[in-house]
């Protein structure tokens, strides 16, 4: 996320910031991804027995993918 926010807020006259701010975009959601995927898999098939937490977890992790 550091890696993100510093590549936003870039001075525009840097050389290469927009293929910076690219590739940390893409790092950034690709990190996103993985630990939406772990919390699905933990909500789903963890030692969680609180069908309220686990619903949150489900819902919150959904809507990375809307």
């Amino acid at each position: 996320m550091k890696q993100f926010v510093d590549a936003v807020y870039a001075p525009f006259n840097m050389p290469n910031r927009e293929r910076n701010f690219e590739d940390k975009a893409v790092n950034l959601d690709e990190h996103t991804a993985k630990c939406t995927s772990t919390a699905l898999m933990v909500a789903k098939c963890g030692p969680c027995k609180n069908k309220k937490t686990v619903e949150a977890i489900i819902d919150t992790a959904n809507h990375k993918f809307d």
